[in-house]
């Protein structure tokens, strides 16, 4: 659900950093996930966003994340298929860090990181208002532009295991792209017959089917400016949540993704998007429910990729290597990075990608 003081919480965290880093030029970087062997890859972003971390030493403060659906290339090099898989940055912090050394990474510095990602994706940040930045980032993921990418691989060394970066290059060159003109004989150096390696995320497809709703506007308009002051209310929650939870089903009765309405910024931009859609006829409105594909992620575990693994009896979570993982059961093997102690199938659900405390 939007949250209605979000905005005000991220500026008090950003308001000077803001100003310093705005500015600067873009310097491509990366960032972990995804095999590793991918040159010249195309991604759709597919979802941006501010939230708020929910545990570890920064809990309470936000972070910036972005992922996109790759389009091209269908494999890497080594034969390992990617087209649909998911590209991911962040969470990129929006606060000071520390390192495991004990460098203090200040704020600045990280939202200079997470700005010079806004602008690979199109963003001026130089010409952009601290009060716009959250409308901003919900506008980009409408627009939803192809970006450039590619992946990368670190050596190994003897306190970590070789890992897989990536490498987000921006939006140049790309307005006129289309995934259809794609020439199929681009790819013909790639073996086909290459074993396959787990990836680190799959997709699950669904298919909506297409439904045809008459929604009365003016019906619709006649409660909505209560709905809304009853969302915002200061009052009773459970009549405020009874408002949101009502409102909410209006916007999806009219289309409106239901992932996008969750991370809203405000429930007024819900309403918003609301009168866009009914904006037209006078009467009533005709809003057809398209075929659409939902797509959901699953963490696929690697080998050789770090994990996070809470063993039975423990307090916290420990650093693990995947030394060997199985699909069809969904289980792994893990190695303890401190004690090389051994964890034999071990469920997926069980595995962090990040350190959770």
């Amino acid at each position: 659900m939007p949250a209605n003081t979000s905005t005000t919480s991220l500026l008090s965290q950003i308001s000077e950093a803001h100003e310093e880093v705005k500015g600067e030029a873009t310097v491509v970087g990366g960032s972990q996930n995804l095999p590793p062997g991918i040159d010249n890859g195309i991604a759709k972003l597919s979802s941006c966003k501010f939230a708020l971390y929910k545990t570890g030493d920064n809990q309470g403060k936000f972070y910036f994340m972005a992922m996109g659906v790759v389009i091209t290339p269908d494999k890497t090099k080594d034969g390992i298929p990617v087209k649909g898989l998911f590209a991911k940055i962040g969470p990129l912090p929006i606060c000071a860090t520390k390192k495991k050394d004990g460098t203090v990474v200040s704020l600045k510095e990280n939202l200079s990181v997470v700005y010079n990602e806004l602008r690979k994706l199109g963003i001026e940040t130089a010409k952009l208002e601290p009060t716009d930045l959250e409308e901003t980032v919900v506008a980009l993921q409408k627009v939803a532009p192809y970006f450039r990418f590619s992946t990368t691989e670190s050596k190994a060394t003897p306190q970590w295991p070789a890992r897989t970066w990536q490498n987000w290059h921006g939006i140049g060159g790309l307005d006129d792209y289309d995934p259809d003109d794609i020439d199929e004989n681009d790819n013909e150096e790639i073996n086909s017959d290459t074993t396959v390696d787990t990836p680190k995320e799959r997709v699950k497809v669904e298919v909506v089917e297409v439904e045809v709703v008459e929604v009365e506007v003016e019906e619709i308009g006649h409660d909505i400016d209560e709905l809304l002051e009853a969302c915002k209310a200061k009052g009773d929650p459970t009549s405020r949540g009874k408002a949101q939870d009502e409102l909410k089903q209006l916007a999806l009765n009219l289309g409106l993704d239901e992932e996008a309405v969750d991370d809203a910024p405000s429930w007024d931009v819900v309403v918003e998007w609301m009168n866009e859609k009914t904006e037209g006829d006078s009467t009533t409105n005709e809003i057809v429910f398209t075929t659409e594909e939902e797509e959901e992620t699953t963490f696929v575990p690697g080998v050789k990729d770090v994990v996070y693994y809470k063993p039975k009896g423990k307090r916290k979570y420990w650093e693990c290597s995947v030394t060997a993982s199985f699909p069809k059961s969904e289980k792994c093997n893990l190695k303890d990075l401190n004690t090389q102690e051994e964890y034999k199938q071990v469920e997926w659900s069980k595995l962090k990608e990040e350190d959770p405390t």
